[in-house]
């Protein structure tokens, strides 16, 4: 039996309620240049923080994994999660949203892409 959560206080960030059409839409803005200027962009991947495959930088990530590069950002609380991919290679936007905890949300994302560049 799952441990009980009172749900009432549990919001995404800043409180925020989203769909992935409205997702969608932010991020193509943010990647066309619609939403900071280039040298904010630059600015945000100067001071990234770098790890084994992945580069963190003021809230997206860009991972590689294999052949393949996506920048992006998840998120999760009790029984919900999120993850937006860009990859720039493909100009291909994987949004997944969950009602349920998984730890492999990652290679959710990784398997729509590679079904979808096949």
């Amino acid at each position: 039996r799952a441990r009980y959560v009172e749900m009432s206080n549990l919001k995404s960030a800043a409180g925020m309620y989203s769909t992935t059409e409205d997702m969608l839409i932010w991020t193509e803005a943010l990647h066309n240049g619609e939403v900071v200027s280039q040298d904010s962009w630059d600015a945000m991947w100067d001071t990234a923080y770098v790890d084994d495959n992945m580069v963190y930088a003021y809230g997206l990530t860009q991972i590689t994994e294999g052949d393949d590069t996506y920048i992006g950002h998840g998120g999760s609380t009790y029984g919900f999660l999120s993850k937006v991919s860009y990859y720039p290679e493909d100009d291909m936007i994987v949004i997944v949203l969950a009602n349920m905890q998984i730890n492999t949300i990652g290679y959710v994302v990784s398997n729509i892409h590679s079904w979808l560049t096949e």
